[in-house]
């Protein structure tokens, strides 16, 4: 959505033509209280309502059950526009906050995804009406994406059993009791290594807990790592290790990616009977699931874990092929696209038309003068069907004010989680991108550039998805 001050230009406009849905605001506002900010969701609604129509937009599918789905509401309320959402656990069970708005979302959903049986069984309890409207589809992944096969255990090196565990350091993923069973199983003549990868509030609580059992030879927590560290991470672990606890605030890992990952990689996994975690793992055919909290039950599988290495190898081949199945991306996105299909939001492709070049205008806004000159250059624009995207909020409502009707018509540049994923994912334009860096050396500042670079990322992106030849400006 665009910055506070453009929405804020929005409202102003919305109310002088009528389009301002001030009822629903005023009965969200006295049902859910004033913290939901039902008048933000209509202004998001009324700006991405302009968007989609722009761009053909038959429906809309939300990803997590949160602030997001509120806004598909008021979209819907504004245009007909039909939604969808997809459920977790954590994004209605906790932060949603309100058993009622989650009521009504699911009313007036199309359909409702969840990431796992257990998910779905929890939303069902809560808004029984719509539980013939709830799915599960599990989160997808590439299998491609991931090594194989592991090297026969003849080829193992000598030394401990090398465990791995990825997470961030807050209580329900378990690393308290995970540490706890390492040191069990330890005593039991296990021969381990433990790293645990991640950052958190209990990093120091953790440490602390490794020194005062004397475990600093057998356990390292090793911080954040890069992607391409992980990869590494996972290459040299020979078993996967997680022991999910619901907190003391009742949250919880739901069926946690980090699970699969590892399952890609041909590695067992050991983890507990919370959530989603037992539709993950056979016990037994592809690692152990224990109870949360008993570790001694923990620390036995370690034990088994670290005794019988070809067994450990022949797990995590069968893992593997479970995770390859179960939550290949291809299949996980097959399922999705019936369920649009099923709610007839699919449509065949037009045919190709022949159509003027577009001229594209990017502005930020958070440099001196540019307002004036998007103010000055949006007619030619205009008369050009031009695409116009900005970025920065630092102009303010009045200022922005004056744009009138072109302030419907901006595209605003997303987030940086948007950005860098963009630039993640696309490692042939990084190569290049990062080889110009290079070659203009110190001439430029290298925080300016990579801020630049991956703004043209995405513009790139946005200006390859249209169907028009573009011209840049």
């Amino acid at each position: 959505a665009p910055p506070p001050p453009a929405l804020a230009a929005l409202e102003k406009a919305a109310r002088a033509d009528g389009r301002w849905p001030e009822a629903m605001v005023a009965r969200h506002e006295k049902a859910y209280g004033a913290s939901y900010q039902p008048k933000v969701r209509a202004r998001n609604a009324l700006y991405f309502a302009e968007q989609f129509k722009r761009f053909g937009v038959e429906h809309v599918h939300v990803h997590f059950a949160n602030r997001a789905t509120h806004t598909a509401l008021f979209l819907k309320e504004l245009t007909g526009l039909p939604f969808s959402f997809t459920t977790h656990g954590q994004d209605f069970m906790v932060d949603l906050g309100s058993d009622a708005l989650l009521k009504e979302m699911c009313d007036a959903a199309a359909f409702i995804v969840s990431v796992c049986d257990y998910s779905r069984d929890l939303l069902a309890q809560k808004c029984p009406e719509a539980a013939s409207k709830m799915v599960r589809i599990y989160n997808g992944m590439e299998p491609g994406d991931f090594p194989g096969a592991r090297p026969p255990v003849m080829n193992r090196p000598p030394g401990p059993t090398r465990l791995l565990s990825i997470g961030r350091l807050i209580e329900f993923k378990g690393f308290h009791r995970l540490i706890e069973a390492v040191g069990m199983a330890k005593q039991k003549g296990a021969d381990l290594s433990l790293r645990i990868v991640g950052e958190g509030p209990w990093r120091d609580q953790l440490q602390g807990q490794i020194d005062s059992l004397g475990l600093n030879h057998a356990i390292t927590l090793v911080g954040r790592r890069s992607l391409e560290e992980v990869a590494g991470e996972f290459a040299e672990a020979e078993a996967f290790a997680l022991a999910c606890v619901v907190d003391s605030k009742g949250a919880s890992d739901l069926l946690p990616t980090v699970i699969t990952e590892a399952m890609l990689n041909a590695l067992p996994v050991i983890s507990t009977t919370v959530a989603g975690v037992p539709e993950m793992i056979e016990h037994g055919r592809t690692g152990y699931i224990v109870a949360p909290n008993d570790v001694e039950a923990f620390a036995a599988a370690l034990v088994r874990i670290s005794s019988y290495p070809a067994h450990a190898l022949a797990m995590g081949d069968s893992g593997r092929r479970l995770a390859s199945d179960r939550f290949a991306v291809a299949n996980t996105i097959a399922q999705l696209t019936a369920k649009f299909s099923e709610a007839g939001t699919t449509q065949p492709a037009p045919a190709a038309q022949v159509v003027n070049p577009v001229v594209w205008g990017f502005y930020d806004l958070a440099l001196p003068d540019r307002l004036k000159w998007l103010e000055r250059e949006q007619a030619p624009l205009s008369e050009l069907d031009g695409r116009v995207v900005a970025a920065g909020g630092r102009a303010d409502e009045k200022a922005l004010q004056t744009l009138g009707k072109t302030v419907w018509d901006l595209e605003w540049l997303p987030d940086g989680i948007v950005l860098e994923s963009e630039w993640r994912m696309r490692a042939p334009w990084r190569a290049q991108l990062e080889a110009l860096r290079t070659d203009l050396a110190t001439s430029v500042d290298g925080e300016v550039f990579l801020r630049a670079a991956r703004r043209a990322v995405w513009l790139a992106v946005r200006i390859s998805r249209s169907q028009e030849p573009p011209r840049l400006l």
